[in-house]
């Protein structure tokens, strides 16, 4: 899948101090374990972004106001789906000019803004999407969900298309205050974008998730409680889940599937 195209190493310490910070709270139990793991890397919610951001009107304002190229690129080329009940923590677009199916679009691409840079790259985000016709993409909806570092989301259907258009993102914004997004594949040395593969269906039934990140985590948590069986201490209990996943064909230090998978 990947031949031929350079992935680089720079989730591989954010990720591993997501393994260790996860092992040591292995006893609150698989679920409140994996919650955790999956969101590490938040920026803590703190006063000065509740008082920035108090509604979600003025977070969408912020991101779309400069020189409101954005607003008239969203009402012209996308159309904002309307927000599940079980899921609104983003705003969701799809393209205008394609007729999605969501099973589909199996490849996923991350831009691991800080949200000041969001904020001040958006503009810049948005003209890549549109203009390598992206299916779909989804973005925090309000302040609880900005902080977090999987913010930004592409939903693309075949791999080439995908990394062309990390590539060109990752030269775009050079000067940006990156936000790491454990468990992914960096498309440049800093991590800006990076990418993701939904698990073939045999995984997602054995490990109960949808996601790249979700496959993932699942795997951790899941052979941390085995670990705990086997009595194992912190640095082994990492190995053992690291082997479990080299295992199913990731290459561990770059987040990358490779033909086994």
């Amino acid at each position: 899948m990947s031949e031929g195209r350079k992935f680089y190493d720079a989730n591989e310490a954010i990720s591993h101090h997501a393994m260790e910070y996860a092992c040591d709270l292995t006893l609150l139990g698989v679920g409140n374990i994996w919650e955790r793991l999956y969101s590490y890397g938040r920026i803590p919610l703190s006063s000065f972004w509740m008082h920035q951001f108090p509604r979600e009107e003025l977070l969408y304002d912020a991101l779309i106001s400069k020189e409101n190229l954005a607003k008239r690129v969203l009402e012209a080329e996308w159309l904002e789906r309307p927000a599940s009940i079980n899921n609104n923590r983003w705003r969701i677009y799809n393209n205008r000019s394609i007729r999605t199916t969501p099973l589909s679009m199996q490849y996923k691409l991350y831009i691991n803004l800080h949200p000041d840079s969001l904020i001040s790259e958006f503009n810049v985000i948005l003209e890549h999407l549109t203009s390598y016709n992206v299916p779909a993409f989804k973005f925090a909806r309000d302040v609880q969900n900005i902080v977090r570092p999987d913010k930004f989301v592409a939903y693309l259907y075949d791999f080439e298309t995908m990394y062309l258009l990390g590539e060109s993102l990752s030269k775009s914004l050079k000067s940006v205050n990156v936000q790491p997004l454990p468990f992914t594949a960096a498309l440049d040395p800093l991590g800006v974008v990076s990418c993701g593969f939904d698990p073939p269906g045999k995984f997602r039934e054995q490990f109960r998730a949808t996601s790249w990140r979700g496959f993932i985590t699942q795997i951790i948590v899941r052979s941390f409680a085995e670990g705990m069986r086997l009595m194992f201490e912190k640095a082994s209990m990492i190995q053992y889940s690291l082997k479990k996943i080299s295992t199913l064909g990731i290459d561990t230090k770059k987040w990358l599937p490779n033909k086994v998978i």
